[in-house]
């Protein structure tokens, strides 16, 4: 990165045709491969927009991996639980997360993504784990 004045300048990230560099792969690309942002703290474009420092298909893959990463954490719980009704334990897909009080903040298996990780345990720690036969059934009998 250029120095101006001792502070950093970001045109280093620039090449020629305008292009920027993406700090994560470090490919030039179009500005339009960029998010925009909202905030300031993202990347100045000459028009005046801002842009988010990682290209789409980098941030596109570091939310692949973190949501492979929480499906993972979460398949252990549901494996180290198994089915609470008839102590089923097969494969963690056949188990679910069943909100036994009806306090329900947020399904866990939807959008927990877009929660923090401690926040789905305290969601988690609501739940008993089923599998998907009883599961059925529990919503199926009336209480």
């Amino acid at each position: 990165m250029f120095t101006t004045g001792g502070i950093p300048s970001r045109e280093a990230e620039r090449d020629i045709s305008g292009n920027k560099q993406c700090p994560r792969c470090a490919v030039y690309q179009p500005l339009a491969q960029y998010h925009k942002s909202s905030r300031r703290a993202g990347w100045a474009a000459s028009d005046g927009t801002y842009r988010q420092s990682y290209c789409r298909a980098c941030q596109r893959a570091d939310r692949r991996r973190q949501q492979r990463s929480r499906n993972e954490k979460l398949a252990a719980i549901k494996s180290s639980h198994g089915c609470a009704d008839c102590g089923f334990n097969g494969h963690p897909a056949a188990l679910d997360f069943h909100h036994a009080s009806g306090d329900k903040d947020f399904q866990i298996g939807g959008n927990a993504a877009s929660h923090s990780w401690a926040t789905v345990l305290r969601e988690a720690a609501k739940c008993v784990v089923l599998c998907a036969n009883c599961h059925r059934i529990r919503h199926a009998t009336p209480n």
